[in-house]
């Protein structure tokens, strides 16, 4: 009799452990998070402005057209490298005033160790950007879709 209670006991504990963690699985997936979303595991490139060939296919251009537009891509280039020099300036002068308002806070020791990690943060960058630099150019142009003046160079 004792050995049929116990077993009783035992199969109601297996029984009860089981529906928690089906009920915590079903809890968690629908209710709790519901309304959140899952980040992306790799950012897509976004969608880059059409290139001269696209634009000649879709808008059936002549060569005129074609040349005109080739024209506009080599003059606006090079306003967009003006305003990426402006920006880049821009960007140094904030993050050089940020890190020493940082330093201005932080004790020797820790200036030390602060300035450390910004320098592995850079070496980092630094192996990443040599990561994208050394990668062939096929396969960038695949990663970022292209963009205008290697393409409409053609």
């Amino acid at each position: 009799m004792k050995n049929k209670y116990k077993t009783i006991i035992v199969i109601s504990f297996i029984i009860v452990f089981a529906a928690g963690i089906v009920s915590g699985i079903f809890c968690d997936k629908y209710f709790i998070n519901k309304g959140l979303t899952k980040p992306p595991r790799d950012r897509k490139p976004r969608p880059h402005f059409p290139t001269l060939e696209i634009m000649s296919k879709e808008l059936d251009l002549d060569s005129s057209q074609e040349q005109a537009i080739r024209e506009i891509f080599k003059r606006t280039e090079g306003k967009l490298d003006e305003v990426r020099r402006q920006v880049g300036k821009q960007f140094f002068s904030i993050r050089k005033d940020l890190l020493t308002d940082i330093k201005n806070i932080l004790n020797e020791e820790q200036k030390i160790k602060f300035e450390e990690m910004i320098e592995q943060h850079l070496q980092e960058r630094k192996k990443a950007a040599q990561r994208t630099k050394d990668k062939p150019k096929k396969e960038k142009q695949k990663e970022t879709g292209g963009s205008y003046e290697k393409e409409n160079n053609h």
